[in-house]
């Protein structure tokens, strides 16, 4: 019978969105829900003021540098603030990707969510709005460590597309890139006055219910599951139990 037209439209939309832009520097983030593009600092808000998220930011990086230092080997500063993401802190980092099919396998994987939705990112645009330069940025940028940043009682961080140091099988297995969440506390969408959405330079994509079958044997049929993202004793946990 074969994928459904819906499957193949939102396949369409990537084409288009990719062509558009060059086929260049395209990021994909899969949501299981339809919340703004907050990162998980910013998300817990609940009506703090920026220096009191910054002393909650502070304080979660000295945390986990003093109690993980026997599981870590001697990273600081941006260096771990990667693996704080990719070990779910919550940071002011937001996961990207520039494979679909990665994004494609989180925005499916509650399956209670009811608003899955897939983000495009023109990467380099971003960063030519935000920073004057259209390339990926690479930490420290403009020689500022991040406890430089922790300590800065100013804002002083602009929103920007990362190309970071893979310093874990999962972000090398998920192809992993990160937006940088600035300070002045605005989701993507909303950041220049919300130019990015009305010029094209970040688009969703709404992921209705009848194409979630498809994309669950779109997935299957690139070997793409839990393991494939989660190269770890967890990630094979959850192979072994699709099985039962």
């Amino acid at each position: 019978m074969g994928f459904s037209k819906e499957f193949h439209e939102l396949l369409d939309e990537v084409h288009d969105f990719a062509t558009y832009h060059g086929n260049t520097s395209i990021f994909f983030r899969g949501q299981c829900d339809d919340w703004p593009l907050h990162s998980g600092l910013f998300r817990m808000n609940n009506g703090k003021k920026l220096s009191e998220l910054k002393s909650d930011e502070e304080s979660m990086y000295r945390m986990f540098l003093n109690q993980g230092h026997t599981l870590l080997r001697g990273e600081k500063n941006w260096e771990l603030l990667f693996i704080m993401q990719h070990h779910g802190v919550r940071t002011r980092l937001l996961d990207w990707s520039p494979s679909l099919l990665t994004a494609l396998f989180f925005a499916i994987q509650n399956t209670d969510a009811s608003n899955p939705v897939l983000w495009m990112l023109n990467a380099t645009k971003l960063n030519g709005l935000s920073t004057g330069s259209s390339a990926l940025i690479s930490l420290p940028f403009e020689g500022n460590t991040y406890e430089e940043v922790l300590s800065s009682p100013e804002p002083c961080l602009s929103v920007m597309a990362l190309l970071p140091t893979r310093n874990t099988a999962r972000q090398i297995i998920q192809q992993g890139m990160f937006t940088l969440q600035g300070d002045n506390m605005l989701p993507l969408e909303d950041e220049f006055g919300g130019s990015l959405v009305h010029e094209m330079i970040l688009k969703k994509i709404k992921i209705s219910e009848s194409i979630i079958n498809d994309i669950s044997e779109f997935l299957r049929m690139n070997a793409v599951d839990h393991f494939t993202m989660y190269p770890d004793l967890d990630g094979l946990s959850k192979r072994v139990n699709t099985y039962l």
